[in-house]
């Protein structure tokens, strides 16, 4: 019950940290 709520915790800290970095490092790059 810790290992998965952990990893899913994770998991969507990751997500939405790369969404935003796709998105500022996408139109930077282009």
């Amino acid at each position: 019950s810790r290992a998965p709520s952990k990893f899913s915790s994770i998991f969507t800290g990751t997500q939405d940290k790369c969404a935003a970095c796709d998105k500022t490092v996408y139109p930077l790059e282009k």
